[in-house]
């Protein structure tokens, strides 16, 4: 995870979508994207700047930012992203593990709507749980 600053990538999808990736920044690595659906259908934009905090056996990534879908009719749907956890880097088998709490705003049509992994009692750490709210 050491990406160059300026580095970039680009695609053409299988749906015919365009897709433009760039790290925007060395030190926090930050990096952007873009993709152009097919004929202005949606429009994917957004970044992430990755903190990463390490243990002994143990990384989390958490990632600053933010995801935005806009549709050709107008609608914007907005959210951030989870946070993931590996566990067992040094021995025994490793393992992957995304909780917290990941959010989706609909401004224009009145929309909030989340789930949350791993925070529910009783339950193992893969379970998630939210809700959608309309004003």
């Amino acid at each position: 995870m050491n990406p160059v600053l300026g580095e970039t990538y680009q695609a053409k999808c299988a749906d015919g979508a365009d897709l433009f990736v760039e790290q925007t920044s060395h030190h926090p690595p930050i990096s952007h994207m873009l993709v152009e659906g097919p004929n202005g259908m949606y429009r994917y934009s957004g970044y992430n700047e990755c903190v990463v905090k390490f243990s002994v056996t143990s990384i989390t990534v958490s990632q600053n930012g933010y995801k935005r879908v806009k549709f050709n009719d107008g609608q914007t749907i907005t959210c951030n992203h989870p946070t993931d956890s590996f566990y067992n880097l040094t021995m025994n088998t490793l393992y992957n593990q995304s909780h917290g709490k990941v959010e989706f705003k609909d401004e224009e049509n009145g929309f909030y709507g989340f789930y949350e992994i791993g925070k529910v009692k009783k339950k193992r750490s893969e379970y998630f749980e939210g809700a959608v709210f309309h004003k």
